[in-house]
C-alpha cells in the first residue's frame, strides 16, 4: 500500500504507529556507521560501474556515409528540409551549377527547399569510408513540382562525422545507364 498525502495525514498508518512521530537521529547515524564497512565494496562496484557508462558515453559511432546518403534521400522524399538540413554540416560545400557555402543551418533548409525533385536511390557507390556516389531515379516531392520525373541524377557525397560537408551533383558516366543497388 502506497503512502498517499491527504492534507498532511498519511492514510497508510499501521497498529502502534504515530502521525508525525519523529526519527531518532542520533541512533540512526550510529546504525549506519556500526554497518558502513559492510557496503565498502557495494560502493566500489557503482563507482566502478558509473566510470565505465561514462567512458563509454563519448564513444558514440556516427553515420555512415551511406547510411547519411540514404536518410537524406528519405527525408527529401517526404519534404522534410528540416531534417534534411540536420543532415548537413555548417560550412557543407554544394557543387551543382556552381559553388555555394552553407554556413548555417538556416542557409541548409533554403537549399534543401529549393530542390524540386525527390529521388529514388537506384545506385550507391562507396569510396573509402567518408564518401559514396549515389545516383537517383527522380521523383516528384511534395508541395514542389519536379522538372525531370523519371529522369536520372547523381550526387557524391563525402560526409564527416555523420554529417555531409560536401554534395557535388555529377554527370552518370555510361555505365550508369542500367544502374543496380
Amino acid at each position: 500500500m502506497c503512502a498517499v498525502p491527504l492534507s498532511g495525514v498519511r492514510l497508510d498508518l499501521r497498529g502502534r504507529e504515530i502521525a508525525g512521530q519523529r526519527l531518532d537521529l542520533p541512533l540512526l547515524r550510529r546504525e549506519l556507521e556500526v554497518h558502513g564497512g559492510q557496503t565498502t565494496g557495494v560502493r566500489w562496484t557503482a563507482i566502478i560501474l558509473v566510470a565505465l557508462a561514462l567512458a563509454g558515453c563519448g564513444s558514440h559511432k556516427s553515420a555512415s556515409a551511406e547510411q547519411v546518403t540514404r536518410d537524406w534521400s528519405a527525408a527529401l522524399n517526404r519534404n522534410d528540409n528540416e531534417a534534411a538540413a540536420r543532415l548537413f554540416a555548417n560550412g557543407a560545400l554544394i557543387v551543382q551549377n556552381g559553388t555555394e557555402t552553407l554556413e548555417s543551418h538556416a542557409e541548409a533548409v533554403r537549399w534543401n527547399a529549393g530542390l524540386p525533385c525527390g529521388g529514388r536511390i537506384t545506385r550507391l557507390v562507396q569510396h573509402g569510408k567518408d564518401e559514396v556516389i549515389a545516383q537517383f531515379e527522380l521523383t516528384e516531392r511534395p508541395l514542389h513540382t519536379c522538372d525531370a520525373p523519371g529522369g536520372s541524377a547523381a550526387a557524391v557525397f563525402q560526409v564527416k562525422d555523420g554529417k555531409i560537408v560536401a554534395w557535388h551533383q555529377t554527370e552518370l558516366g555510361p555505365d550508369d545507364v542500367n544502374p543496380t543497388i
